[in-house]
């Protein structure tokens, strides 16, 4: 389990520089539709299909980015109650536990790049920035998932302080509030 921890720390750094590859790519995407305008020559079903799919894929990172933390705290839990487990299970869940904390930040990385080009494509390009409570629902979870994103940034230079732990942990659950007042706001259409 030592090499699957060992390759889990080598692809979390190898995946952040293609996070970060991702947000620029997703940079130049925006610019260069902004210059050219290619998104408007396009079937606004693609263009709305495009926007989709990169939040949905952007939903599976973040989804993948809190199971780190929900791991981690039935782990904690588990080994504070007197619920007995296997030494084998105990492993296991340690070395997951492991691997998800490499991985952690690269899937928040991701769901932020991904919601970035999500929101160009259905706020500017496909809906022609028209503000009602989705965009305004969806605007505010991604302000909530950028200053999440800001937190993990201090937290990984400062990884002691326990406030901003809390603070980021405390920006985590109300941007998975956000996330689904923005999903009922988009279930009813209104």
């Amino acid at each position: 389990m030592k090499k699957i921890i060992s390759a889990a720390e080598k692809l979390g750094k190898k995946i952040r520089i293609t996070a970060v590859s991702l947000v620029s790519a997703a940079g130049l995407v925006i610019i260069s539709d902004i210059i050219f305008q290619w998104s408007y020559t396009l079937d606004p079903v693609i263009v709305v299909g495009a926007g989709k799919v990169a939040a949905g894929i952007a939903v599976a990172c973040a989804v993948a980015a809190l199971g780190y933390y929900l791991l981690r705290t039935l782990y904690i839990r588990l080994k504070k109650s007197s619920v007995i487990i296997s030494p084998a299970a105990d492993a296991f869940i340690r070395d997951l536990t492991a691997v998800f904390r490499h991985l952690h930040t690269t899937f928040g990385a991701s769901a932020i790049s991904l919601l970035i080009i999500h929101f160009y494509i259905i706020f500017f390009v496909a809906y022609g920035r028209e503000i009602n409570k989705m965009t305004i629902s969806g605007m505010g979870a991604f302000i909530l998932l950028s200053v999440l994103g800001m937190l993990g940034y201090i937290l990984l230079k400062n990884l002691q302080n326990k406030k901003i732990r809390i603070t980021h942990r405390s920006a985590a659950f109300l941007m998975v509030v956000a996330f689904f007042v923005h999903k009922v706001f988009i279930f009813f259409r209104v």
